[in-house]
């Protein structure tokens, strides 16, 4: 999966084509000055998938619970600061209309499941929870929830949903000290192979033109014939009108 992503990313550029960023180095003053040193590039805006079946997961827990409930899910990092949920899981948790809360222990206790299970515990860094039927905007709770996480994570990525169908989806890069808010988060799917993608600009330049714009000529005048009526002569244009 994340060959094939990093060829289809390759693939949208020709191959005589490259991505430069020139970074300025400060040091050739000859006068006394302070300047910040250049730091590196940009990280590119976050994206996060999900696996169809966790989307669906998801999906039936938000519209199934009347009262908030709260999962973990094990993440993916792919090329390009791009990452995939591709496993649930809900802790034992005590809930409210407005709040759901997962101490500790029961968090401990679902590290230990995930390790039984086989996978990886590092990997167990996002958290998602429901707002019922209210905006999905945080709430203190949620502020301090986040909080706690990136203590030991240095990645993290809070999903919040709600019944109407809103979410809001925030990417947490302790080290890069950023904060993505309301990032793009869908399904994810197959990315086209390298050689469709080629193919396809073939059949682009081949297929697809742009339309031509045509000016039309000035029409010229004929020259106006006469007609004479009662002694007066009378001029007729081209398309013989008075």
């Amino acid at each position: 999966m994340h060959q094939d992503l990093y060829d289809y990313q390759s693939s949208l550029f020709d191959e005589n084509e490259t991505i430069e960023e020139e970074i300025g180095f400060p040091s050739s003053s000859m006068t006394p000055v302070t300047n910040w040193l250049p730091r590196e590039a940009e990280l590119p805006t976050p994206k996060v998938f999900y696996t169809a079946e966790v989307h669906d997961e998801i999906e039936f827990l938000v519209n199934y619970c009347k009262k908030e409930v709260s999962w973990m899910g094990l993440v993916k990092s792919l090329d390009n600061n791009q990452y995939l949920i591709y496993k649930l899981y809900i802790p034992v948790q005590e809930v409210s209309a407005t709040e759901s809360d997962v101490s500790p222990d029961n968090l401990l206790q679902l590290a230990a499941e995930v390790m039984n299970d086989g996978y990886d515990v590092s990997e167990l860094i996002y958290h998602g929870h429901s707002h019922v039927n209210m905006a999905v905007n945080p709430s203190a709770q949620d502020q301090e929830t986040i909080k706690t996480f990136i203590q030991t994570a240095p990645i993290f990525i809070r999903g919040i949903y709600n019944k109407q169908g809103d979410a809001k989806v925030d990417v947490f890069n302790v080290e890069a000290e950023r904060c993505w808010q309301c990032v793009t988060n869908k399904v994810y799917t197959d990315p086209l192979s390298a050689k469709r993608v080629k193919d396809l600009k073939k059949i682009i330049k081949e297929n697809v033109s742009e339309q031509s714009i045509m000016c039309l000529p000035n029409r010229k005048k004929r020259k106006k014939d006469t007609v004479t009526y009662n002694g007066e002569n009378y001029w007729l244009n081209h398309y013989g009108d008075l």
